[in-house]
């Protein structure tokens, strides 16, 4: 994911805070797993003239319709994230045993962190951030933010956080652990890269750890399973939860394409019952 062309949004006017409807959350997080339909939900805003960055990835097989992810907001959490990445590597067997730490830009969306895990903001990375948000009401979208979600909440204003709000997606694990999988083998990104099923459900339980545990605990949060972006009720669940207008013509049932090759482990499958109870109480 190194090429970048100009963002597939930029062409939609960004929108004041002024013309959102009062109702319409103005600093909306997208979060969940890599490889769980994070791409399919963000794109879902790609008309509404929130900013979401000014430079994002190029399309690619693994994601035909775009990523909408920026590099400067993936940097900041590539940052974050790898400065905490030496407390655990190599230091417990959950975190090595044939894993490569990441070393490539680009692949600490794969890193695997405890709960324990917290993120330290420097002088600049707060300027960065604070650039962010400078551009008016806000998509952001990177699942290192599974991880790096509180250095981004501390920099909203107190008046704005009534308006802010999270999205979590999710799919079923071992559909995840499988696109996972065949995105190292195939993503020249991820050569240096090496990953084990177990720690594909490793990685997989330990994001979404930190959201239903950490995260989840304050704000304004929906959580989505994937197959319900698929559906009109979906659509229509996730506009009444943000108060913006999706875009219909998105989803496509033809990109649900990875197919199961090994059993989640019961921690996983736990955490999976975990996040449909709270989707189907939204």
């Amino acid at each position: 994911m190194n090429s970048t062309i100009s963002s597939p949004v930029s062409c939609v006017p960004l929108i004041t805070d002024a013309q959102l409807p009062s109702n319409a959350c103005r600093r909306l997080f997208i979060l969940g797993s890599g490889r769980s339909g994070t791409s399919l939900l963000a794109g879902l805003f790609r008309q509404t003239g929130l900013f979401m960055g000014a430079s994002a990835y190029l399309a690619s097989p693994s994601n035909p319709t775009g990523y909408y992810e920026d590099r400067e907001i993936n940097s900041i959490n590539e940052e974050l994230v790898r400065s905490e990445l030496p407390k655990y590597t190599l230091t417990n067997d959950l975190y090595s045993n044939g894993w490569d730490c990441p070393s490539s830009y680009g692949q600490c969306w794969l890193a695997r962190l405890p709960l324990a895990a917290s993120f330290s903001t420097s002088a600049e990375i707060n300027k960065r951030i604070d650039q962010i948000f400078s551009r008016g009401p806000t998509c952001l979208k990177d699942p290192r933010l599974n991880y790096t979600l509180q250095a981004w909440l501390s920099r909203i204003e107190v008046s704005q956080m009534n308006s802010m709000a999270c999205i979590c997606i999710f799919r079923h694990p071992s559909v995840v652990v499988e696109s996972i999988l065949r995105e190292v083998r195939t993503a020249a990104y991820l050569r240096s890269f090496a990953i084990s099923v177990k720690q594909a459900y490793d990685c997989w339980l330990l994001q979404y750890s930190h959201i239903l545990r950490l995260h989840a605990n304050s704000g304004r949060w929906l959580f989505v399973e994937y197959d319900e972006l698929l559906q009109d009720s979906g659509l229509y669940k996730v506009e009444q939860f943000t108060g913006l207008q999706v875009d219909r013509t998105l989803p496509r049932s033809d990109l649900n394409r990875s197919k199961p090759s090994s059993t989640a482990p019961q921690n996983a499958v736990d955490i999976y019952q975990e996040l449909m109870s709270r989707s189907s109480s939204s």
